[in-house]
């Protein structure tokens, strides 16, 4: 099952964070699986849709979750707000 189809069935923020966590620990640290999860979470819900409640122009959206590079943690964070989680640190 691809990503997509896995983020479609992840609406509701308790979801979407699971699934975020797990992609965290699965990752080992790559930003960019992480922001490729971030992405296909955003469009599940509609990108024109999350673009205009985020305050982040689809291109932007689409350049930092493509996967095709590292996102910068601003937009990550903004997105987090806007999907309803936080992301925060503890000790390992």
């Amino acid at each position: 099952m691809e990503l997509l189809e896995v983020a479609a069935r992840f609406q509701h923020p308790a979801a979407v964070a699971a699934l975020l966590e797990a992609c965290i620990i699965e990752s080992d640290g790559d930003a960019v699986l992480i922001a490729k999860a971030l992405g296909a979470v955003v469009h599940a819900q509609g990108m024109r849709d999350f673009s205009e409640r985020s305050g982040m122009s689809c291109r932007l959206l689409r350049r930092e979750l493509s996967g095709r590079r590292s996102p910068q943690f601003a937009t990550i964070l903004q997105v987090a707000r806007t999907l309803g989680i936080t992301l925060h640190v503890s000790a390992a």
